[in-house]
């Protein structure tokens, strides 16, 4: 069965990994209640490591021994994993989950700026400039709420859109990985990386102290991230590009901060004032013009942009 041109299979396997990314925010707004942001990235990647390389190790991949494939896999698990969940977790002490979901939806637009720079023949045309300036405007109506006043959380909004920036550059880095390369050896490598660096770096910033102490529920929480919104996403991700390319795996950049506003108010009773909504309104803006710019050079260039 066919719906707007992909099977329904991929449809479900879309909306699943904007569930898993979505509600992600929601539940790191609750697991830095009981555990400290570098433990909860420690666990998180320990989990998801473990998971997705005895998921690769059970369909009959190998790890590559190349080393400098190894260095490329942590510098994509140091800035598309550690590095990120670090300081949205750490954002996220001091703001609503759904405010975090909302920042992270600028990362397309952020990549604009970062392709034109460090991409060969990737240039910011005209409609890519539009809609990097639409979606820049969303970052400032999305931050100037925050940046004044007395629950003013200027360096808590600011780490978000960091974390936004390292998922952004993660996408150029990942780009650079050789083709014939399994996805789930991609993705496995990447995060038996980031878990060799973020377990040390939890444990040198924050002790033993947390792991003891310790509850049920930090437990269960920096489990579900690392089952679901790290090592299922990541599966989810690289199965529906293959599946469907590309082109419709970015439709996640309108559905994830949906869901994170959905879950956040919802399930922890935020309140989403009206700059967020104007935000998320321009962000996303922002993001389809990219994209429509994105897909027209592709056309003109013979490629096909369906796959873009």
């Amino acid at each position: 069965m066919r719906f707007l041109g992909h099977r329904a299979a991929d449809w479900l396997l879309l909306a699943l990994l904007s569930l898993f990314l979505g509600s992600s925010y929601m539940f790191q707004d609750l697991a830095v209640k009981t555990l400290p942001p570098a433990t909860v990235t420690g666990l998180r990647m320990a989990v998801a490591a473990l998971a997705v390389t005895a998921l690769a190790l059970a369909w009959g991949h190998r790890l590559p021994r190349a080393p400098g494939l190894w260095g490329h896999f942590l510098a994509i698990g140091l800035i598309g994993n550690v590095l990120p969940f670090y300081v949205i977790t750490w954002g996220q002490e001091g703001i609503d989950s759904s405010l975090a979901g909302i920042i992270i939806a600028t990362a397309p637009t952020i990549t604009l700026v970062m392709a034109h720079f460090l991409v060969r023949g990737e240039r910011m045309t005209r409609g890519r400039l539009l809609g990097f300036a639409v979606g820049f405007a969303g970052i400032v109506v999305l931050l100037a709420p925050g940046m004044t006043g007395e629950d003013a959380q200027p360096m808590r909004l600011f780490a978000v859109l960091l974390g936004a920036a390292c998922f952004a550059l993660t996408a150029i880095l990942s780009a650079r990985l050789p083709d014939d390369l399994p996805p789930l050896v991609t993705a496995s490598g990447a995060m038996l990386a980031a878990a060799a660096a973020a377990v040390p770096l939890a444990l040198l910033v924050e002790g033993w102290t947390p792991v003891r102490e310790a509850t049920g529920r930090g437990w269960g929480l920096a489990v579900m991230l690392g089952l679901f919104a790290t090592g299922g996403a990541s599966i989810l991700y690289f199965r529906i590009v293959a599946s469907a390319g590309p082109a419709f795996l970015s439709l996640t950049n309108y559905l994830v901060p949906l869901v994170a506003v959905a879950c956040g108010v919802l399930f922890l009773g935020e309140t989403v004032g009206a700059n967020a909504w104007a935000g998320m309104a321009l962000v996303l803006a922002g993001v389809w013009l990219g994209e429509r710019a994105k897909k027209k050079a592709m056309k003109a260039a013979g490629g096909n942009p369906r796959t873009a």
